[in-house]
């Protein structure tokens, strides 16, 4: 329990076992990083948004209308792909069987043996099975190993903004998977209040330096 007023913090409790530094999985909070990887990967070129996914298994078959899936409809979860993402109906659930079944040994591959049943873009669906499908993707392009997918997510995103010890993100083939623990430094909102173009590059660059500012003081100031 936490009780706030203002900027001040009035009493902090914790359940027995429980405490400030204790770490928790995350879940599907986890998918907004996977989307952040992504978009490295077009930052840096080797991704489009409107181009199709490159999926391995798509590509084996020049008839295969699943090629034409985009990463952004599959960011959007437009991919068109039938996958029941129910957490009760344990014998008729693709998210059960991809998490703890069989399917986990390749979480990805198993998001992209599913069917086609609506065209790419014209049907929304919460996937979870999509997440790991873009997830193999990223893992495959930067350099296809458990080892190098551990290092870019490293360099390219967690140590940039301040987040340590996820030692527990990809479990499986070395991918990361969109339940995880992460702890993180928590830094004070940050107003854009009167942010113009003109002076854009200028505020960006006083966050990123408190972002620098945290990390050379880690884990004092969390």
């Amino acid at each position: 329990m936490l009780l706030v007023q203002g900027d001040r913090i009035l009493a902090e409790r914790y359940r027995e076992g429980f405490g400030p530094q204790s770490l928790f999985i995350s879940w599907s909070m986890a998918k907004s990083i996977t989307h952040a990887l992504a978009g490295v990967m077009v930052r840096d070129g080797r991704l489009a948004p409107d181009a199709p996914l490159p999926v391995p298994e798509w590509r084996a078959d020049p008839q295969d209308p699943r090629r034409a899936i985009t990463l952004e409809q599959a960011l959007r979860m437009s991919t068109g792909l039938g996958f029941i993402e129910d957490y009760e109906d344990v014998a008729g659930s693709d998210v059960i069987r991809m998490l703890f079944g069989r399917a986990a040994a390749d979480m990805g591959g198993y998001a992209a043996s599913r069917p086609l049943q609506h065209v790419p873009g014209t049907h929304w669906a919460y996937s979870s099975g999509t997440t790991n499908m873009v997830s193999r993707v990223i893992r495959d392009l930067s350099g296809g190993t458990e080892q190098s997918y551990r290092a870019f997510v490293e360099r390219e995103l967690l140590a940039p903004i301040g987040i340590r010890n996820a030692g527990e993100l990809m479990p499986a083939h070395g991918v990361f998977i969109s339940s995880g623990t992460l702890q993180a430094a928590v830094l004070p909102p940050v107003s854009t209040k009167g942010w113009t173009k003109d002076v854009l590059d200028e505020h960006v660059a006083e966050v990123r330096q408190m972002f620098l500012d945290t990390l050379a003081h880690w884990p004092h100031s969390a």
